[in-house]
């Protein structure tokens, strides 16, 4: 019973580190939004995770707005990820400015050399600082 225990966990875990880093082997620091859009046949189809800080949220448009180091903006549709429940929970505490690890996948470029993506999921940077805490259950 105890190993199918270990195993168990295991997975969790894995899937945790999974979910939240589908790249893992990229440094979403060093990434710019224009390096994405000068090398756009490399990132195509991909997803990317970046620290990026939130600029605006407009819910009767339905645009999500977050912007790099360099002050490049990209902007989401958020219409079909609108009814999530994980989606209404974290925009209750999004904060204009503050460090997002936002997740997505790069479609490609549009009319006016913006990128289009669809966005997966955005979680606050500041959580990663957190210690995961001790476990007590033995």
């Amino acid at each position: 019973m105890k190993g199918k225990g270990v195993y168990f966990v295991s997975f969790i875990i894995l899937y945790t580190f999974l979910w939240h880093y589908p790249l893992s082997s990229q440094d979403y620091e060093s990434i710019l939004l224009r390096d994405i859009t000068n090398n756009i046949d490399n990132y195509r189809n991909k997803t990317i995770t970046l620290k990026l800080r939130l600029k605006y949220i407009d819910l009767i448009y339905k645009k999500i707005i977050f912007y790099d180091k360099k002050n490049q903006d990209i902007v989401f549709d958020i219409s079909k990820i609108q009814k999530d429940s994980q989606f209404k929970t974290d925009i209750l505490n999004l904060h204009e400015g503050m460090h997002y690890l936002v997740v997505f996948v790069i479609k490609g470029i549009g009319t006016i050399g913006d990128i289009v993506g669809d966005l997966i999921s955005f979680e606050a940077f500041i959580l990663q600082k957190l210690p995961e805490g001790n476990s007590t259950n033995r």
